[in-house]
């Protein structure tokens, strides 16, 4: 099974993530996230970012965290290739990822997603796996 699977919504976009742990989870949430934009097969380890977000709840630092990468890919045109989380908890993440700025002469241009949202917005743990559903404005 993949890390991640596309749910089908009328008018928006929406990722079922899956996670042994946290970790795993919200790296999985951004390779979910980036799908939408490219190919990641078309991308390169070029540059590199680190990327820190607190929030209260976990499953309000997963909407910050994409928040968070979709703001760095329209005010930086970065888009990420590799994610290695480096700091993980309820509350807190850290992570440092590797990829390139966008660019319209190499990579395809897929969905233009404006913000992860609360709708729907869940995570549960089934046996011995997480699972995360967060849906995406377009």
């Amino acid at each position: 099974m993949s890390g991640y699977e596309e749910i089908d919504i009328a008018g928006d976009i929406g990722l079922k993530i899956y996670g042994s742990n946290l970790e795993e989870l919200f790296a999985n949430a951004a390779v979910g996230l980036y799908s939408f934009i490219t190919d990641a097969d078309d991308l390169r380890d070029t540059t590199s970012i680190t990327v820190d977000v607190t929030e209260e709840t976990t499953p309000r630092l997963l909407v910050a965290w994409l928040n968070e990468l979709i703001y760095r890919f329209d005010v930086d045109d970065f888009i990420g290739k590799t994610v290695a989380i480096t700091d993980i908890d309820d509350q807190h993440i850290r992570a440092e990822l590797t990829g390139e700025p966008f660019d319209l002469q190499r990579h395809q241009r897929g969905i233009l997603v404006k913000a992860a949202t609360y709708h729907r917005l869940n995570i549960e743990r089934q046996g011995q796996q997480l699972i995360a559903t967060v849906i995406c404005d377009v």
